[in-house]
């Protein structure tokens, strides 16, 4: 009886390849069309943009002053990457070197030399020229420049080298 139920059980046969063949295509093509679909969505998803954060810098150097009568020209030269399409807001403050503060006249604080929007997220370049009158006190005194985000936070600063300027001391 055992060898009954044993003989009357066929055995399977051997699946064709070109069935085999078609199974591994139908899955490549599967993981292939998941692929591109997961490729739009993140397009649209994400707006297109690389998700890593662009490197964000500003640099600025003052310049040796030059003299003219009764003022002062510098040199500026600002540096930004990472900052396309903000307005960046470059001032001047002239300082006492002696108190260690802004000088105490009106027109010396937060002066505007430029305002500029960076075109790209690479390095930006911009120079410009600061003519600084003097103050009414001949005192020695520094320039010192800051780059200001359109948030009003400050991405750099620096000073010049001292000079005495004001009072009789001007031509």
């Amino acid at each position: 009886m055992a060898n009954e139920a044993v003989s009357g059980v066929e055995p399977a046969e051997p699946r064709p390849a070109h069935a085999i063949k078609k199974a591994t295509a139908v899955v490549t093509a599967t993981g292939g069309l998941i692929a591109a679909v997961w490729g739009v969505v993140a397009i649209f998803y994400h707006g297109g943009a690389d998700p890593t954060p662009v490197s964000q810098t500003a640099t600025v150097a003052v310049g040796e002053p030059q003299t003219a009568g009764s003022h002062a020209v510098f040199d500026v030269d600002v540096g930004v990457t990472g900052r396309k399409g903000e307005p960046l807001r470059v001032t001047w403050t002239l300082w006492d070197r002696d108190t260690g503060a802004p000088v105490a006249e009106n027109g010396f604080s937060d002066q505007t030399i430029a305002v500029f929007t960076p075109s790209s997220d690479e390095l930006v370049q911009r120079s410009f020229g600061a003519s600084v009158p003097a103050p009414s006190k001949g005192n020695v005194v520094f320039l010192r420049v800051e780059v200001f985000d359109s948030a009003g936070e400050r991405l750099r600063l620096d000073d010049s080298p001292p000079l005495v300027l004001g009072g009789h001391n001007t031509g």
